[in-house]
């Protein structure tokens, strides 16, 4: 059958050279969807992330929050509290209410766990002091165990975010008391105008897991595990 002037061949140089033109397009679509895809999963594991972080961080205050009710529970119908330390537990679940409610509405606000930014403020190192000791009194009673508190600070006054001051300080002594064999403790100085907190236990502490490149990494001797 003779061919029609528009069913020609093109030469085939041009052919290839099409073909090479379509399958870089194809090539940078591809690369693009990659990265696009790429970017929607870091933005779905950050957001994993950030509600393993929003779950853990509510763990210990919330555990906090119950051991004042237990405390109450415990020693109120018995007589043992005077209105004077029924009142300071009630302001001390008011306080813990009001940290809880305070982080619940930072974490809808945010994306990222790095948008979170500290809050400084004033606050007298024995108000520090009072606060530290209340968190140790309070988780140590709930897990049973005794309890200690030394403070050695020469300052006055401390230029901090309290909450996440007591958080750190909450999610360290709750680790303290899960561990512990009988008591923990909790020392607070100050050098060059820097505060330090130390929580000790008297845990079996730290061994080693040995993995097959060799290398050790220390876990918590804990009997569950």
């Amino acid at each position: 059958m003779p061919r029609t002037k528009g069913s020609k061949n093109r030469p085939k140089s041009n052919i290839t050279k099409d073909y090479a033109s379509q399958i870089a397009e194809k090539q940078e679509t591809i690369a693009s969807l990659n990265t696009e895809i790429a970017s929607i999963q870091k933005a779905i594991e950050e957001q994993k992330q950030m509600r393993a972080a929003f779950s853990h961080d509510l763990r210990t205050p919330m555990s906090v929050l119950k051991a004042y009710i237990e405390y109450l529970n415990r020693y109120f119908p018995q007589g043992k509290l005077t209105n004077e330390k029924v009142m300071e537990v009630v302001n001390d679940l008011d306080e813990q209410i009001l940290r809880i409610e305070k982080f619940a509405n930072t974490m809808k606000e945010i994306n990222y766990l790095e948008e979170i930014r500290p809050t400084k403020s004033c606050i007298d190192s024995c108000t520090i002091e009072k606060k530290t000791r209340k968190i140790l009194e309070t988780l140590a009673d709930k897990g049973k165990k005794n309890y200690k508190v030394s403070y050695q600070c020469d300052i006055s006054e401390m230029y901090l975010d309290l909450n996440i001051y007591l958080e750190i300080v909450e999610n360290v002594v709750a680790n303290a008391v899960r561990f512990a064999n009988r008591k923990i403790s909790a020392e607070l100085y100050s050098n060059k105008n820097q505060l330090y907190v130390i929580i000790c236990d008297d845990g079996p502490g730290f061994y080693f897991i040995r993995f097959g490149g060799g290398t050790c990494y220390p876990a918590f001797a804990d009997a569950e595990r």
